[in-house]
């Protein structure tokens, strides 16, 4: 069972800045951080982690790519004409756009789709913003999503979280605190000091 270890309750610093709570995925070095609004939900069963806003129903979710790759170059040419034609098979009027971008955790293949997703009756115009990122022979997919609806809320969270996506950071032993564990995951504190982010759109 995949488990998700969340930081301690996120407070307020001096200045007013919300401290935004980081998030690491049991079994692989993999962290980001979200806003203290935000909270780790129940992984599905091929996710290494999932934080989202319980307000708008936006969520990042973390996905590890089983198949080895040889080189992030030959691997981020694929995976670009890949998802296009995967976008444009649930919406023929999908835009996509993608281009390369440095995150903590290195070079990152940034992917943004707008399309509209058929759920039952109803159209959900839908943002997907993905990072796709390859550590040695290793790749980790990093999908933010929201309904376009909140998009004003929720695109500023995506780019500033996604600069806090880091491969290494697992916690030490020592930095962890209390634990609650559920049927679906456990939370462990982590007592550490996290960043204080102001969110600006791009």
């Amino acid at each position: 069972m995949l488990v998700m270890l969340a930081a301690a309750t996120a407070q307020a610093s001096d200045a007013g800045t919300p401290v935004w709570t980081p998030y690491y995925a049991v079994h692989q070095p993999l962290s980001l951080q979200a806003p203290p609004t935000w909270d780790a939900h129940p992984l599905d069963s091929n996710q290494i982690l999932n934080v989202w806003n319980p307000v708008s129903g936006a969520y990042v979710a973390a996905y590890l790519d089983s198949t080895p790759v040889s080189s992030s170059e030959v691997f981020f040419s694929d995976l670009e004409s890949d998802v296009l034609d995967q976008y444009l098979q649930i919406d023929p009027k999908a835009t996509v756009r993608w281009h390369i971008v440095n995150l903590p955790a290195g070079q990152a293949l940034e992917v943004i789709a707008q399309l509209d997703i058929h759920d039952g009756s109803n159209v959900v115009p839908t943002r997907i913003q993905t990072y796709n990122i390859v550590v040695g022979t290793t790749a980790y997919y990093i999908q933010y999503r929201c309904n376009t609806q909140y998009d004003s809320v929720d695109i500023p969270v995506f780019n500033a979280s996604a600069q806090t996506i880091r491969v290494g950071d697992e916690p030490t032993a020592a930095q962890l605190g209390s634990t609650t564990t559920g049927t679906d995951r456990a939370a462990l504190r982590v007592n550490q000091p996290v960043m204080r982010i102001r969110a600006g759109r791009r």
